[in-house]
């Protein structure tokens, strides 16, 4: 790998779109460093993915500030370098959703913790090293859980109720205001 060759980090990134996203970028000549929870599912993807380019997989949970650290420190020390983060790592807590007057309060933080806090938090981390990229970008990946709601019960009236999960928007209102504006 070469010194000049751009970094990306995928936050879930054993599966789905940041799998998908992982083998396009390097197809086109990017290293990739993924983490994700599953230790047995990253390492498949790992290796899958090791057939088309520089892969480093770290075990980690985007939730955990001592997990986050780790992460952040070895894409470093492998790479020497961040170009991009990109906070793909979601939760939807507890399936199905249940109604809101039987949700519970601990499952609704874990979600907002993991889904708004920590990809936050993470980019804080990684902000000296993205700064020093000739060009980096940071963002935040979301399913329509972010920006639609999903039925969750049914009311009194015999009408579905619907409710919503964490939202990804302010997180990448965090973005827009650090990099000076609208992209």
């Amino acid at each position: 790998m070469s010194s000049q060759t751009p970094v990306v980090l995928i936050t879930g990134g054993s599966q789905g779109f940041g799998y998908a996203l992982a083998h396009s970028l390097l197809t086109h000549g990017f290293a990739v460093a993924i983490c994700a929870r599953d230790k047995c599912r990253l390492l498949q993807a790992a290796a899958s993915l090791g057939a088309y380019g520089h892969v480093l997989a770290v075990v980690a949970d985007i939730g955990d500030g001592d997990q986050r650290e780790a992460l952040v420190q070895r894409v470093e020390y492998e790479f020497g370098r961040l170009d991009a983060l990109v906070n793909n790592a979601s939760t939807l807590g507890t399936l199905p959703l249940p109604p809101v007057d039987a949700a519970d309060i601990e499952n609704l933080r874990e979600v907002f913790h993991i889904n708004t806090f920590a990809p936050i938090l993470l980019l804080k981390r990684c902000l000296p090293l993205l700064e020093v990229a000739v060009a980096s970008i940071a963002m935040s990946i979301s399913s329509d859980a972010a920006v639609a709601a999903y039925p969750c019960g049914d009311g009194k009236n015999g009408r579905p109720v619907h409710c919503g999960t964490s939202n990804r928007r302010g997180v990448s209102g965090c973005y827009r205001v650090r990099a000076g504006g609208d992209p």
